[in-house]
């Protein structure tokens, strides 16, 4: 068995500049011994030179501090992730088609030989299989999902059949907690694809169904803890879908489909590590809408009072840590990053004071929480 990773971002496109949104860290096994748990952003730096990934410490007030110099990666960085032990890590980078490959020791990531795996077009969205044996890319502009096996060294090797085909630029991934199956918002389509995941780890389109109509602009997915449900960010009008998942792996809607946002420009969705709450990033709109879950039916939103909260200039994207105590976006255009603390009766978000502090690079597109050793 492979050591557990975690996994955790989102992007797509908005007048050309492309901006990240978040996974759920609900079923990532953050247990790994000697390693803290951290933030940590993506840059996507200059248009004409790499990206990187930053470090942020946690403090017991959840006030977040940089750990370090950012770490280079390749260009236009889409996603990092960590396993739990804090070992190994890995950087999805856009502009060069490729996945960086890291060991991890002191806080420290020394890329591998090889140093990065081929991946098709774009890529920008990286998920591993809950038995870690496997992980999924989406290749945005190759249409593509690219499929690999997961060493014990946490090098990739594509499978044998590397890539299956979408109906549009893949963009957020979602899977189930079991591994059973995996879901792909199309970028464009507004549709979402269901996929059956084999026991070799390959990825198979759903017989019966093979996509399920989703709202204009469906970018990014979330999956609760439970795996009974799935919500998906709708840039175009502003909203998030809600469904269950069937035992076929099939999505149905729940209950009028969706819930605005109270925003536009909808990019990052979350859901807590207990499956209360659900948390969407209005970028256009420069705030975060809150919403219950299960209040009128399982596992449908209802929107908090108020709806949303004041972030930093562009937020993109938004984490929570394992315990649920505190949330953080990530502001792409005023390079800062917004803290917050989650109540713990009610899930409400409140900022902490500072209400922002600065990113360590420049274009900060993506949040994870993660292991480091």
């Amino acid at each position: 068995m492979n050591p557990k990773f975690i996994s955790v971002l989102r992007f797509t496109f908005t007048a050309g500049v492309v901006a990240l949104g978040l996974i759920p860290v609900t079923n990532c096994g953050l247990t790994g011994s000697g390693a803290s748990e951290m933030v940590m952003a993506g840059y996507e730096g200059s248009r004409s030179a790499n990206g990187s990934l930053g470090l942020f410490s946690i403090g017991a007030d959840g006030q977040l501090a940089a750990s370090g110099q950012p770490i280079t990666a390749g260009a236009r960085v889409a996603q990092g992730l960590t396993n739990a032990d804090g070992t190994f890590g890995f950087a999805v980078n856009y502009t060069d088609s490729t996945i960086s490959q890291f060991t991890v020791a002191n806080k420290t990531f020394t890329p591998q030989v090889p140093s990065t795996v081929a991946s098709a077009g774009n890529p920008f969205f990286m998920l591993l299989h809950p038995t870690l044996s496997y992980a999924y890319v989406s290749n945005f502009s190759a249409n593509t999902i690219s499929q690999y096996s997961v060493g014990l060294d946490g090098k990739l090797t594509p499978l044998l059949v590397p890539t299956v085909t979408t109906t549009g630029g893949p963009m957020g991934m979602a899977i189930t907690p079991d591994g059973k199956f995996l879901f792909a918002a199309l970028n464009g389509t507004g549709y979402i694809a269901q996929f059956t995941v084999g026991t070799d780890g390959k990825l198979t389109a759903n017989t019966v169904s093979a996509t399920i109509v989703a709202r204009p602009g469906a970018k990014f997915l979330a999956i609760a803890p439970s795996g009974k449900y799935l919500y998906c960010s709708n840039f175009t009008d502003g909203s998030v879908s809600h469904y269950s998942v069937g035992l076929d792996g099939r999505l149905v809607a729940l209950g009028g489909n969706y819930v605005t946002t109270g925003g536009t420009g909808v990019l990052g969705v979350v859901v807590s590590p207990n499956g209360k709450y659900v948390y969407a990033v209005n970028s256009t709109s420069n705030n975060v809408a809150q919403f219950n879950v299960g209040v009128t039916t399982l596992g449908a939103l209802t929107p908090m009072t108020p709806l949303v909260v004041l972030a930093g200039t562009k937020p993109t994207a938004i984490a929570v840590t394992s315990d649920g105590h505190f949330a953080y976006v990530a502001n792409s255009d005023s390079a800062t990053i917004s803290q917050f603390s989650i109540g713990a009766s009610d899930g409400k978000l409140t900022a902490l004071t500072p209400a922002t502090i600065p990113s360590t690079d420049t274009v900060p597109n993506y949040l994870s929480i993660v292991k480091v050793k």
